[in-house]
């Protein structure tokens, strides 16, 4: 998946798959949909990664293995 948006500070993408850690609103959010994505990507054998290039917006990809 692709956006256009303004792409992630490096502060942010260290943290990006940290349960609790959202760009939203403080309240609006738990923040554990990416943390919780990865960790079903990883327990299937695959992985989610995240590739950022302010101000061009955030690519994230998952990778799964067929067993």
């Amino acid at each position: 998946m692709q956006d256009n948006g303004p792409g992630l500070s490096d502060e942010m993408r260290a943290a990006l798959f940290e349960p609790g850690r959202t760009t939203k609103r403080q309240g609006s959010s738990l923040g554990l949909g990416l943390a919780v994505s990865r960790l079903l990507a990883r327990a299937s054998g695959g992985e989610l990664t995240a590739q950022s290039a302010p101000p061009h917006g955030t690519i994230f990809r998952v990778t799964l293995v067929a067993r």
